[in-house]
């Protein structure tokens, strides 16, 4: 009968009292113990150690190994991110139910964001679940927003801050604000130009219906639908630049349409428009009116324009085109009779006078109060009344059945200088028809 036994985790010699004698007895327990001294609990050196024996109150190593096998593992929820920083480097942890990870480098990682993946670098974070996106193209420098893979996403928000892109990074100098007004009564949208509307050349005025769609329309178009509101204010407004630019720029449908509009206004209108225009706007203006139609005689016949302003308008009219269309027209004789009435035996014994002419290749032709006609050069006369003007008269002068070109000069109360060339501005003998009227005592 044995005097020991063997326990059954760890193979320890135990004596049985009363049949192991001394001193072997001694023997088995120094042996027993020593082997109890140096067990660690892997097979054969102990029972292994279950969760409940465990009281972990430190930080546990792993010795530089791999935990392995884990079905998962759960982490105690941080109420704030941790400070990335030692120790809490390289390290992942949950924070409000969201994943982070503390990198080596002190950056706080988060993995993610609600029930889905934070976004990436380059990314906004936080869209709902489908294909849509908002990334940085790094290739083009632009954010690029997606409500689904290639459909463009509407955006929502507030005053936009609109800088040069070359100021960036650094924000930097001035911007522009695109923001919608203090109060809108209903949403209504706004819509750029269509490519076909945007003009391949010159200058358009930017237009916008009741729709809100932006469009183009050229300076002759805007001529074409004003009324006599918007003809009286430009009038009133306009100061000779902007005036000769209107009159020499137009076509025929848009001097009628504004010239026509200026008909409730004196001088602060059509007064306005006629001492502001210059030579090449006159004869432009009466060409253009419809050769001469009771439109091209709106500004000349409105009330309250002064003979001084219609003056401006009729001794700038040099050209024969121009020339004819005024004197041919049936207004004519209300122009003359509003501005230039004929006043016999008044108590200053003042009289409205005329002198006319007729040349035909260099000669006098017909002659009503011309006293001499001298053809100096080719191209080149000189005038003479057969009396004397009080004023300076009005003088108009056109070429007559001819290609070509005729000018007055040098007037004065004695007489003028006329001027003519052929159609390649070569001084030539031209046939001209003169008329000269005003003031004389």
């Amino acid at each position: 009968m044995a005097n020991n036994y063997l326990t059954p985790n760890m193979n320890l010699l135990v004596p049985i009292p009363t049949l192991e004698a001394s001193p072997n007895w001694a023997y088995d327990l120094n042996t027993s113990l020593a082997t109890i001294d140096s067990h660690n609990h892997s097979t054969g050196n102990g029972v292994q150690i279950t969760p409940t024996g465990l009281n972990i109150n430190a930080d546990l190593t792993f010795g530089n190994f791999n935990a392995i096998q884990l079905r998962s593992t759960r982490f105690t929820d941080q109420g704030s991110p941790l400070t990335a920083s030692a120790p809490d480097l390289e390290c992942l942890y949950g924070s409000s139910g969201n994943l982070y990870w503390n990198s080596g480098g002190g950056s706080q990682v988060q993995i993610t964001n609600g029930g889905s993946l934070a976004g990436a670098a380059g990314t906004i974070t936080g869209l709902p679940s489908g294909t849509a996106s908002a990334a940085f193209q790094s290739s083009s420098g632009t954010f690029q927003f997606q409500s689904a893979s290639g459909v463009a996403a509407t955006i929502d928000g507030g005053a936009l801050a609109v800088r040069y892109s070359g100021s960036y990074p650094t924000l930097t100098g001035n911007y522009i604000l695109l923001q919608a007004p203090s109060s809108i009564s209903s949403a209504y949208s706004i819509t750029l130009p269509a490519a076909s509307s945007i003009p391949g050349a010159g200058t358009y005025a930017l237009t916008l219906n009741t729709s809100g769609a932006m469009g183009s329309l050229s300076y002759d178009g805007i001529g074409q639908g004003m009324t006599s509101v918007g003809a009286n204010a430009i009038a009133a407004t306009m100061n000779s630049t902007g005036t000769t630019s209107i009159v020499t720029s137009m076509t025929t449908s848009n001097y009628n349409t504004i010239v026509s509009g200026v008909n409730s206004v004196s001088a602060s209108g059509a007064g306005t428009i006629a001492n502001a225009m210059n030579t090449a706007a006159c004869n432009t203006i009466i060409n253009n009116c419809n050769s001469g139609s009771a439109s091209s005689f709106a500004i000349l016949t409105t009330a309250g324009i002064t003979s001084a302003q219609a003056n401006t308008i009729v001794s700038a009219v040099t050209s024969g085109s121009a020339a004819n269309s005024l004197l041919s027209n049936t207004t004519a004789s209300a122009l003359i009779g509003s501005h230039y009435p004929v006043v016999v035996n008044n108590a200053q014994g003042a009289r409205f006078t005329m002198a006319a002419c007729q040349s035909v290749g260099g000669s006098l032709n017909i002659n009503a109060g011309v006293n001499s006609f001298v053809n100096n050069s080719a191209g080149q006369f000189t005038v003479t009344w057969s009396q004397a003007f009080t004023n300076v008269p009005i003088v108009v002068c056109c070429i007559d059945g001819a290609t070509g070109f005729v000018n007055t000069s040098s007037i004065s109360t004695s007489g003028c200088q006329i001027t003519t060339r052929n159609a390649v501005q070569t001084l030539t003998n031209i046939s001209f028809n003169l008329i000269a009227y005003g003031y004389a005592s």
